[in-house]
């Protein structure tokens, strides 16, 4: 992103002031549907413990992420300006946690599913549609 595209989301975030975060007030609905999907998550521990596991430890990791990512571009717009390779080291972690979790599921498979916790992993990306989608007033 360029210094001009920073400086316009900064000045955008001042006069808005619209927190993204999944803890602010102003998404209560986007939380009750991670909430629910959270619960279908507690669901799979009928199915085996090794898929509830991977699906809450994927949802988990993914509202972190989530959480993280919010927080460092918020300071990103905040600072009005941003290097040439501002957030590759960011997102390079980020990607090697989700590798983290998806590797335990490969060398533990009684304890943890690989595939439960890839699905937990876009959870929060899920709630973040459905939240898009339920909000529209106007026909599709």
């Amino acid at each position: 992103m360029t210094d001009s595209g920073i400086c316009l989301l900064n000045r955008n975030l001042q006069k808005g002031k619209k927190e993204m975060s999944l803890f602010s007030e102003e998404n209560r609905r986007l939380r009750l549907i991670l909430l629910g999907i959270a619960a279908a998550g507690c669901l799979l521990f009928l199915a085996g413990v090794p898929y509830g596991v991977g699906f809450l430890s994927g949802t988990a990791l993914s509202v972190i992420l989530y959480e993280g990512n919010v927080r460092y571009w918020n300071r990103i717009a905040d600072r009005g300006h941003a290097r040439t390779g501002t957030g590759i080291l960011h997102f390079m972690l980020h990607y090697a946690l989700m590798a983290g979790i998806m590797m335990l599921g490969v060398y533990h498979r009684d304890v943890i599913n690989i595939f439960t916790s890839a699905l937990g992993l876009t959870a929060v990306k899920a709630a973040l549609i459905i939240d898009a989608l339920s909000g529209r007033k106007e026909s599709i």
